[in-house]
């Protein structure tokens, strides 16, 4: 996550006790980074996690006849990922 100095000062309370690295910027040059000590480890592989996330896709798509339909409602993806927004795959 990369904040401005004005936007960690609004929101310092929400970035310290967050679990995301910051990076300071002021006028788009780097000028500090925080790590929170909270910062939480994975509870799963990347590769576990992708296949649970294909398997519940798939489980929903069998049951929801309609269910790209409810994607373009919600203004999500065949992926179910917000349109324009890269993927985790």
């Amino acid at each position: 996550m990369e904040v401005g100095v004005r936007e960690l000062r609004s929101r310092l309370s929400e970035i310290v006790n967050g679990n995301r690295p910051v990076t300071v910027t002021n006028k788009g040059r780097v000028v500090g980074e925080f790590t929170p000590a909270t910062i939480e480890q994975p509870t799963m592989s990347r590769e576990e996690w992708l296949e649970r996330r294909r398997s519940a896709r798939k489980r929903w798509q069998n049951e929801v006849p309609d269910w790209e339909d409810r994607l373009t409602k919600y203004g999500l993806d065949e992926e179910g990922e917000p349109f324009d927004e890269p993927t985790f795959r």
